[in-house]
């Protein structure tokens, strides 16, 4: 890790638990910031319009007895993609353990409502003068949709954001802008607690790596829960999502805690993802609970709502035998306990367990259909 002595200004490097105490500056990238190489000349360095916020962060951090400063521009030698990358994916560490962030908000003038400058898309520009993350915590979690039991401490702890379920993260993220595609996928990272290796020029699939890398270790099947955009593309045919802003309403869904609806294992296959689902069977249901869409079937994730309802895909049979397709007109996830008079418990309801095998690349261009096959075995849905 390279830092900023804040009384010399000269680049440190520190390798291993032996870093010393250190601030991070947040911003935005502006047009004329100062680089890893302008450091080397701080004649060069100086001139440049981003060295006024190193500064003032610099003397924030001098005031509050903190030796060293960190900031991506000039620490990060961005012409070696090898510590590039392994800045990407140590980022969220640098984070969380710095002894303080500032966070610049660069549009943000000293008039302006506190409230008002916080909700601007950017970050904190004078700490002292706009406030603290205690300070605005309301805000900051109405703006970023991140409840404030992961902002601010309470009985002398945070909650882990590894409490929060992978839909609720991701709806986190799914109003983020980031220069390059990839980067929604790669700031992802620390989030899920992953390292995944940095491939610009992939697009938008770095985003179904990284859903991929999340069934690795997760069995969270909130991941699926993720609402259609008009803008997706046609043929999409994986249960992972085209992007994070299918997540956008995706706060509320959380892992069940029934313990029937309990998962089991899946994984990327050479077929594409292979999981094993509980299907209902709407011809089985009764007549006050169709009031669902034209479709068959409807596959139940071990995933619910806040308030307790399990949810699932509506799939729909094609011509050929024991093949199935996820139905697009359905926009989101299907809330099951319908006014409480469907569950996974509801006597009689009958469910098959089905394998789905999906495109692992989640976009096939040919316009093939997800092959959906029955086992056997035929299971009530409380078994």
């Amino acid at each position: 890790m390279r830092l900023i002595n804040v009384d010399t200004l000269a680049l440190e490097e520190f390798i291993g638990d032996n870093i010393p105490r250190y601030a991070i500056l947040s911003h935005t990238w502006g047009p004329d910031e100062v680089c890893y190489q302008d450091w080397k000349n701080m004649a060069v360095a100086r001139e440049r319009t981003g060295f006024q916020k190193i500064e003032l962060a610099r003397r924030h951090a001098i005031s509050q007895d903190i030796g060293y400063l960190w900031i991506d521009t000039n620490c990060i030698n961005k012409d070696s993609s090898a510590e590039l990358a392994e800045a990407i994916n140590s980022m969220f560490a640098w984070y969380r353990d710095a002894e303080i962030c500032y966070a610049y908000l660069s549009d943000v003038s000293e008039a302006e409502d506190c409230d008002e400058a916080a909700s601007k898309d950017a970050l904190l520009s004078r700490v002292s003068q706009i406030g603290t993350r205690k300070s605005l915590v309301e805000t900051i979690s109405k703006v970023t949709g991140i409840s404030t039991a992961y902002l601010v401490y309470k009985r002398k702890r945070i909650a882990p954001i590894s409490g929060a379920s992978v839909a609720e993260r991701m709806s986190w993220l799914s109003c983020r802008k980031t220069s390059r595609v990839e980067d929604m996928a790669y700031c992802m990272l620390g989030i899920f607690d992953i390292n995944m290796p940095l491939l610009y020029g992939e697009g938008s699939r770095a985003f179904t790596r990284l859903q991929g890398e999340i069934l690795r270790i997760s069995t969270d099947e909130s991941l699926f829960c993720w609402s259609w955009n008009e803008d997706d593309p046609p043929s999409w045919t994986s249960m992972l999502a085209p992007s994070p802003r299918n997540f956008r309403n995706a706060r509320e869904y959380h892992p069940a805690r029934d313990e029937s609806s309990r998962p089991v294992p899946y994984s990327m296959t050479n077929f594409g993802l292979s999981i094993q689902l509980p299907i209902i069977r709407l011809a089985e249901l009764p007549r006050s609970d169709v009031w669902l869409r034209p479709f068959e079937y409807i596959a139940v994730f071990s995933a619910g709502t806040t308030d307790g309802h399990l949810v699932g895909i509506p799939l729909e049979k094609t011509p050929t035998l024991d093949t199935y397709k996820v139905v697009r007109d359905c926009p989101w996830p299907i809330a099951l306990c319908w006014k409480n008079r469907l569950s996974l418990k509801t006597d009689g309801v009958k469910a098959t367990h089905l394998d789905i095998f999906v495109p692992s690349r989640g976009f096939d261009s040919s316009g093939q259909e997800s092959r959906l096959t029955y086992p056997d075995t035929k299971n009530s849905l409380g078994d």
